[in-house]
């Protein structure tokens, strides 16, 4: 098929692809004349276009350390390296949201400057509700699908949103302090960190509840809670083999052949 290097470079950046000297990392590309280099999302080594003109004339994947051929394709899928993709839409929506919530850009900011070229950011991901007008939740794609919370499930989700919230007011206490010191100092202060409002990345636990009412919910424990519609699923601690390995490299293996069969 044909393909402008050009307009292929561009469709790579803006599915978050970057450039690199060396094609090593899934997201990476180089070009060098005719031979593009890149590691798409899903393939387990990178692979290098050949081009005669703007005619893709071979795919091959290649062993990254050695850069040696391993495999030649006839065809391959490409698809993005991050939940942004940076078109004229979304990079128009980040920059009135950008404004909306830090007010108008004056002076450096590296963030606001990259989006604008359509450039990619690292760590943009944290400010992902501003290129798109609604974020959804993973069971948005699984409705009425049952769900079930492993045991201790409920302090897991409070440890983790104590810890976005602990994160977020520090990014804040950094956020003032470099406004203060832009105020004392002028435009030469401090560029620092923006944080997003938690939420509008995070369900808080009201939005969570609602997710949830659409859904069969089960709980596991590892007790018989009583007063409860539990059901015993006659569930016990299986063996670890801790003896078996104390014992020979490979006696493990031979006990849990054993004691399964």
């Amino acid at each position: 098929d044909e393909m402008p290097i050009e307009k292929l470079t561009r469709i790579l950046t803006s599915s978050g692809y970057h450039k690199a000297g060396t094609v090593r990392e899934v997201g990476e590309m180089a070009v060098r004349g005719g031979i593009v280099d890149l590691f798409p999302t899903g393939y387990d080594k990178p692979l290098r276009l050949d081009f005669f003109g703007d005619e893709v004339d071979s795919i091959r994947a290649f062993d990254p350390l050695t850069q040696v051929t391993v495999e030649k394709l006839d065809a391959l899928t490409l698809q993005p390296t991050s939940e942004v993709l940076l078109d004229p839409k979304s990079i128009s929506n980040f920059r009135s949201g950008y404004r909306e919530l830090f007010g108008a850009q004056v002076g450096s900011d590296p963030l606001y400057e990259a989006i604008s070229e359509g450039q990619k950011f690292p760590g943009v991901e944290h400010w992902l509700p501003l290129f798109y007008s609604r974020l959804v939740g993973l069971l948005d794609y699984v409705e009425g699908a049952p769900i079930t919370f492993d045991y201790q499930a409920e302090e897991a989700i409070e440890a983790r949103t104590q810890h976005v919230a602990d994160f977020y007011k520090a990014r804040m206490s950094l956020y003032e302090a470099a406004q203060r010191d832009k105020k004392k100092n002028g435009e030469n202060g401090v560029t620092t960190y923006k944080p997003v409002p938690i939420e509008m990345l995070y369900f808080d636990d009201e939005a969570l509840k609602q997710q949830l009412v659409k859904h069969p919910i089960a709980h596991l424990s590892g007790f018989v809670e009583p007063d409860t519609a539990a059901i015993d699923a006659g569930g016990q601690r299986g063996r670890d083999f801790a003896d078996a390995r104390a014992r020979s490299e490979h006696e493990d293996m031979y006990a849990a052949v054993k004691t399964y069969m």
